[in-house]
């Protein structure tokens, strides 16, 4: 069932999940996968630019783990994966808005209870081991 959801919308994450849970009455998995950056030398950029990039980057992924969670307790079970892309090299990161591994470490994932499963993913740069 495909779903367009504004992930930093807080009120349309939680419609989308209401949503999924009428047609299927469960969610087993969480695949967040959402993020943006700025691909342009930080002089030629804007505060919007950055803005809009810790939304996505930072509320994008909270959102989501903060509406399923409650059926992931009362279900049992769950997994919640979330994919970030690898840090920049240091002449080129982006004021570390990218790091969405911080909110999904601090979200209260302990609460689900066992078999509860949580992955953090993130794909290497060619060339690299």
């Amino acid at each position: 069932m495909p779903l367009v959801v504004d992930v930093t919308n807080e009120s349309a994450v939680a419609a989308a999940v209401q949503h999924l849970l009428s047609a299927w009455e469960r969610i087993d998995l969480l695949l967040n996968v959402a993020g943006i950056g700025v691909a342009a030398p930080f002089r030629s950029t804007t505060p919007d630019e950055y803005r809009r990039m810790a939304d996505v980057n930072v509320l994008g992924v909270l959102y989501p783990i903060q509406a399923v969670l409650p059926t992931m307790t009362a279900q049992g079970e769950g997994h919640i994966v979330k994919y970030s892309a690898p840090p920049m090299p240091a002449d080129r990161r982006r004021a570390g808005a990218r790091r969405g591994e911080a909110p999904f470490r601090a979200c209260d994932i302990a609460s689900v209870p066992p078999p509860r499963r949580e992955s953090a993913m993130c794909h290497r740069p060619a060339g690299h081991p």
